[in-house]
C-alpha cells in the first residue's frame, strides 16, 4: 500500500512594531518546536538513507517571515529567554530534556536561519521531501468568488513569491482550509497547478459518483484536468484528534500546562502566557521525556499495524505541519519512527504528485467542501464573519483602482487587502480565543486599504503588482518573473 504524509505549515503576518507580542511568540515557538525539527528530521532520515519523503507545505507569509531580519532577530532573543527561563524554574530530566531541545533548535538555526527556505528547497531537490506552496496570504479562495481575480491573484502572487523564497517550482498546491468549489477548480486549471487535497468528502460526494478505492476516498480528475487528491478522515484523526487520537494518552506532554500560566517572573513573557515550556503530562503528572518517546514509537507502530490491516490500495493523511512537535510535543518522534518503519511493514510512503501520477483516476466534479467544523465554509462564513467579508471585498476593489489611478499607494493598499483576505482573521473572530487581536488586526489592514496607514512589508513590490495592479490575473498560464526556475518549464 502507499501513503502519503501532507504537512501544512503556515502562520499569518504577525510583525509587530515591538518585540514580545503574543502572536510573534506564535512564530517563535512554532519555529523551534515544529519547523527546525522538521528540517532535523528529513535531514537526519535523508543521511541514513531512510527513503520516506513527506510532502511539505510552506505559506508565503511564513517564509516571509522566515526571512525578515527584524524577526529573525527576535528569534534568538526568544531562544536565548527561553534557555535561560528553563533552566531557572524547571528541574531534573524535564529541565534537561529541554535543554537538549532548545540547544538542537539553536545548533540548526545557527546552520540555516538566514536561508531556511532555501535549506527546504535543497531537500526537495535532493529528493527527500516534497515542497509545495499554498495561496500568497492564506485566503479563503471561495469566499473571493465575488472578485474572481482575486483568486488567480492568491493562487498566482502565492507560486511566485514561493519560488523566489525556496528555488522550488511546485506543481501542487495546497488549498487553504482544502476549501474548494467550482470557481477554484477552474483557477486552479487556469494556473496550470496539477495537484491539490481536498476534504474527504470532496470525493465521496463528487458528480459522477467516482466510487471508492478499498473503502477510504478515490482521486480524482476534476472537469479542467486538476487532480484532486482526498484525505483518509479516519487515519487522520487517528493522529490530530487530542482526545480520541494518540496525542490524548495520558503519559504525553501536557500542552496547555505552561510555566508562565504558574510563575511570577517568567522574564519578558509575561505571567499568564505561554513561554513553551510545560513540565506535566496530559495524566497531570510530572512529565517523563523518556515514557513519552515510548509512547510515540507504539503509537506509529499501532498506526502502521492498522493501514496494513485495512490494506487501502492508498491513504493520504493530511495536517498542520504545527501539530508536530507544537501541539503534540512528541509528534516529530511519532512521525519519524512511523517513516523509518513504513518501508519494513509493507508501507511505500511517496510524495503527494508521486501518488497522484501512479492512478487513472475517474473524472468527476469535487464537491464543494472545506475541512474543519460541519466540512463546509461555516467556520469562516457564518453570522459572525459576515461583515468581514464586505471589508475585503471593499479593500480589494480599493487595491485595483489605485492601481489603474496611478497611485503611490497602490502597493501597501495591495498588501493591505491581500492580508485582509486570510483565512485565518475569521477563523480567530469565529473561535473568539483570540478574536480581539484579529479583530484589531482587521481594522489595521483596512485603515492600510483607506490609506490611512501605511503597509511596506511583506511581498516584493514587483510582484505584487504584477498579480494585482495589471489584468494579469487573468490571463494565464502565467510566466514566472525572470530567472525563476519555472522560466523554462
Amino acid at each position: 500500500m502507499r501513503l502519503v504524509v501532507v504537512l501544512h505549515a503556515h502562520l499569518p503576518w504577525v510583525k509587530a512594531s515591538e518585540p514580545w507580542t503574543v502572536e510573534e511568540r506564535w512564530l517563535h515557538e512554532a519555529l523551534w518546536e515544529s519547523y527546525l525539527p522538521a528540517l532535523e528530521v528529513v535531514e537526519r532520515l535523508g543521511s541514513e538513507g531512510v527513503k520516506a519523503p513527506i510532502t511539505l507545505s510552506l505559506s508565503p507569509t511564513l517564509l516571509a517571515m522566515w526571512g525578515d531580519a527584524t524577526l529573525r532577530a527576535r528569534f534568538d532573543d526568544h531562544l536565548s529567554a527561553v534557555a535561560a527561563l528553563a533552566e531557572r524554574v524547571l528541574s531534573g530530566t524535564v529541565r534537561a530534556h529541554y535543554r537538549v531541545l532548545l540547544e538542537r533548535a539553536r545548533a540548526i538555526w545557527g546552520s540555516h536561519g538566514v536561508g531556511l527556505g532555501r535549506a527546504f528547497g535543497e531537500l526537495n531537490r535532493r529528493g527527500r521531501l516534497e515542497l509545495i506552496t499554498t495561496t500568497a496570504t492564506h485566503g479563503l479562495l471561495p469566499a473571493l468568488a465575488p472578485r474572481a481575480e482575486a483568486i488567480d491573484a492568491q493562487l498566482g502572487l502565492g507560486r511566485d513569491l514561493f519560488e523566489r523564497a525556496t528555488g522550488v517550482c511546485p506543481s501542487a498546491m495546497w488549498l487553504p482550509e482544502c476549501a474548494i468549489d467550482a470557481e477554484v477548480e477552474r483557477a486552479l486549471a487556469r494556473l496550470d497547478v496539477a495537484v491539490t487535497v481536498v476534504a474527504e468528502h470532496a470525493s465521496r460526494f463528487a458528480r459522477p459518483d467516482p466510487g471508492k478505492l478499498g473503502g477510504g476516498p478515490t482521486p480524482l480528475v476534476s472537469p479542467h484536468g486538476v487532480v484532486m487528491m482526498p484525505r483518509h478522515r479516519a487515519a487522520t484523526l487517528a493522529v490530530w484528534s487530542p482526545t480520541t487520537g494518540y496525542p490524548g494518552d495520558g503519559c504525553y506532554r501536557e500542552f496547555h500546562r505552561d510555566v508562565g500560566h504558574e510563575r511570577e517572573h517568567v522574564g519578558p513573557f509575561g505571567r499568564g502566557t505561554m513561554t513553551g515550556l510545560k513540565p506535566y503530562r496530559v495524566d497531570g503528572g510530572t512529565y517523563d521525556p523518556a515514557a513519552g518517546e515510548a509512547r510515540a514509537h507504539h503509537d506509529a507502530d499501532d498506526l502502521l499495524d492498522r493501514l496494513c490491516r485495512e490494506a487501502a490500495p492508498l491513504t493520504l493523511m493530511a495536517f498542520d505541519a504545527e501539530l508536530f512537535g507544537h501541539w503534540w510535543h512528541e509528534g516529530w518522534v511519532f512521525l519519524e519512527h512511523l517513516l523509518r518503519q513504513a518501508g519494513s511493514r509493507g508501507v511505500d510512503v511517496v510524495t503527494l504528485t508521486e501518488a497522484a501520477g501512479r492512478g487513472a483516476w475517474p473524472v468527476a466534479e469535487p464537491a464543494a467542501s472545506t475541512w474543519g467544523r460541519g466540512g463546509d465554509s461555516r467556520t469562516w462564513l457564518g453570522p459572525t464573519t459576515a461583515g468581514h467579508w464586505r471589508l475585503v471585498h471593499g479593500a480589494w476593489d480599493l487595491a485595483r483602482r489605485a492601481w489603474r489611478d496611478g497611485s503611490d499607494a497602490a502597493a501597501s493598499v495591495s498588501r493591505a487587502a491581500l492580508l485582509l483576505q486570510a483565512s485565518d482573521w475569521p477563523f480567530l473572530i469565529d473561535g473568539r480565543g483570540s478574536a480581539a487581536y484579529a479583530r484589531a488586526r482587521v481594522a489595521e489592514l483596512v485603515a492600510a486599504a483607506d490609506g490611512r496607514r501605511a503597509v511596506a512589508e511583506p511581498f516584493e513590490e514587483d510582484l505584487v503588482e504584477l498579480w494585482v495592479g495589471s489584468s494579469r490575473s487573468r490571463v494565464v498560464p502565467s510566466s514566472p518573473g525572470e530567472g525563476s526556475p519555472c522560466a523554462d518549464s
